[in-house]
């Protein structure tokens, strides 16, 4: 695992040399707690964020599918699968399945680390029940949009 550095208050994991062109990057402490927050913030803006901006039925349903597996077999405590579960059908039917709505309310209610990480997020259970989902206009979180060089590093790649 690379080391993680603090990029506009951002949590970015880097494995190359890259963070020695990064002015004013700080090397993150590696405390549990700290590492938790940092998971959880990777894992949000890698995994999850990114779904508010999907418009393609078929990765929609793709997700959504892979979404059932994470919350039913997996990992039946993660809430963000539940929340994502939710946004997903509102955007595809419209509506979601009430089931969704009270296992992430029970989720939220029983778990301090999720209600956490949702207050951290600005997300409710409420937001899946009223399918009003205040997060789906916030840009997606890129590396190149957080460092100009990975931008640029990118672009020689390509």
């Amino acid at each position: 695992m690379g080391n993680i550095y603090i990029v506009n208050d951002v949590p970015v994991e880097l494995t190359s040399s890259l963070p020695t062109f990064i002015a004013g990057a700080t090397v993150f402490s590696h405390t549990y707690a700290d590492w938790n927050l940092v998971d959880a913030s990777g894992n949000y803006h890698l995994n999850f964020h990114r779904l508010f901006h999907e418009d393609r039925p078929e990765k929609i349903d793709l997700m959504l599918r892979q979404l059932a597996t994470l919350s039913d077999k997996l990992s039946p405590d993660n809430a963000l699968a539940l929340y994502f579960i939710g946004y997903l059908q509102w955007k595809r039917d419209g509506a979601v399945q009430p089931s969704i709505v009270a296992r992430l309310s029970r989720q939220l209610e029983s778990s301090a680390y999720w209600r956490t990480r949702f207050a951290t997020f600005g997300m409710t259970a409420d937001h899946v029940a009223r399918g009003e989902f205040p997060n789906a206009h916030v840009p997606r979180l890129t590396i190149a949009s957080q460092v100009p060089e990975a931008s640029a590093l990118q672009r020689k790649a390509s």
